[in-house]
């Protein structure tokens, strides 16, 4: 995927990728945009789509998607 999305004009700026400590097999994908708008053109692209279904094909139950805002972000270290 990163391979994907470098350099791309509406791509993500960050990715996140977590795997739960809890519960096995569940991983969690955060991709941050610079705005609100370059993330609705990137699912609009074709490309994304087609990206997405691929992915789908992998899990053991459909992806769900949420859009968050994000309202602080603090460095700690």
């Amino acid at each position: 995927m990163a391979k994907r999305s470098a350099g791309r004009e509406n791509g993500p700026t960050r990715r996140l990728i977590l795997k739960d400590r809890t519960q096995p097999g569940r991983y969690l994908a955060v991709l941050e945009f610079d705005s609100y708008e370059e993330a609705m053109r990137n699912n609009e692209d074709p490309e994304t789509g087609k990206f997405a279904e691929q992915m789908a094909a992998l899990c053991t139950r459909p992806p769900s998607f949420t859009d968050c805002d994000v309202l602080e972000m603090t460095e700690l270290k």
